[in-house]
């Protein structure tokens, strides 16, 4: 996490904030695990695990932050400026046209692995 280690607070906090202003205002939850009900229970411990390692590593996040577009991340990792979408059944297309439609580059993790904070540097 070399990018955390360059921010002093100001810079960190303007990222902050243009990375939040992505995000519907109604959306804009920081630092909360959100999941949907039909996702499966690999995802959705999945999803635990990324956010107990942002948490824990005090990195700000959104989780099912909706965009102005409309399309919908599983989780905006604000001080990396980065998505992270947790794949299950999803084809490996899908994850490129989601690109098309999302501000920021994606980090595609699997939900039936091991999690370890290299699926998501």
């Amino acid at each position: 996490m070399a990018w955390k280690a360059r921010m002093n607070n100001l810079e960190k906090q303007r990222i902050r904030n243009k990375m939040a202003n992505l995000i519907r205002p109604m959306n804009r939850h920081r630092d909360c695990l959100y999941w949907n009900a039909g996702e499966t229970d690999a995802t959705i411990l999945m999803k635990l695990e990324i956010a107990k390692y942002l948490k824990k590593n005090g990195l700000e996040f959104y989780s099912e932050c909706i965009f102005e577009n409309g399309s919908r991340a599983d989780f905006l990792v604000a001080d990396g400026q980065f998505i992270i979408e947790v794949l299950d059944s999803e084809k490996p297309e899908n994850i490129i046209e989601k690109q098309k439609r999302y501000p920021l580059p994606i980090r595609s993790v699997n939900a039936n692995q091991k999690f370890t904070e290299k699926l998501i540097q």
